[in-house]
């Protein structure tokens, strides 16, 4: 994982549980952090979502993490980002793996791959 924050704090280039390689951060919210990757495996670029900074340690925000989730990926519309993934880092802190939305600002790449409608 990192050593600080969720994602956002990765410098650009590092890469996130093997797979997802951090080009810059998308947001931060009261509990977690969001940061543009491109999916080494696929190519695509995606965001991924984790817990920053005393949230990380928490058992009740890793479940609220999960919880949200399990929501989102049962809701199809065209302004809720599709969850692709939901995983672990070798340390064991969790992630979600979400369409890239055209929302990303001056992260998201040209040509970013993202099936999502803003």
């Amino acid at each position: 994982m990192l050593e600080t924050g969720a994602f956002g704090s990765a410098n650009p280039g590092q890469v996130v549980d093997g797979r997802y390689k951090t080009v810059g951060i998308v947001g931060r919210g009261g509990m977690s952090e969001v940061v543009h990757c491109v999916d080494l495996e696929t190519g695509d670029h995606v965001a991924l979502k984790g817990l920053a900074g005393s949230y990380r340690s928490s058992e009740d925000h890793r479940r609220r993490l999960r919880r949200e989730a399990d929501i989102a990926a049962a809701i199809n519309h065209p302004n809720v980002a599709q969850i692709l993934r939901v995983g672990n880092t070798p340390e064991g802190d969790p992630y979600l793996v979400m369409e890239l939305g055209a929302h990303a600002g001056a992260s998201a790449a040209p040509g970013a791959t993202s099936r999502r409608r803003a």
